[in-house]
């Protein structure tokens, strides 16, 4: 098991159960739409990026943070996404924020994504 591999299971083993029901869906749809996306554990989530376009920020996917039972799915250019369903929230001149409060679907998560 690699550094961030047990990262990140430590940190799914500290979200209440509800929280990680959630997270675990998420976490699938992510790792289905973009398989060979790199993921850690940055700033207190679940982070992917693209390693072949760059680092954490410049190759970011998305991230994924819980707090307080509260699951959100967040995007560091999210200026750049089309979000034709209004699902984002957040500054559009620089990022985006889809609150996750059941499991997603592929569809809404793949057009994030």
């Amino acid at each position: 098991m690699t550094v961030h591999e047990n990262s990140v299971r430590v940190y799914l083993q500290g979200l209440d159960e509800g929280t990680r029901a959630v997270v675990l869906a998420l976490r699938a749809a992510v790792r289905e739409i973009v398989p060979d996306v790199e993921e850690t554990v940055l700033w207190g989530g679940l982070s992917y990026h693209s390693p072949w376009i760059g680092g954490r920020v410049k190759g970011a996917v998305c991230q994924m943070t819980a707090r307080g039972g509260d699951v959100r799915l967040e995007f560091i250019h999210g200026i750049r996404l089309a979000d034709p369903a209004g699902l984002l929230r957040g500054d559009p001149s620089r990022n985006a924020t889809s609150r996750c409060d059941r499991r997603p679907t592929q569809a809404g998560t793949r057009s994030s994504i």
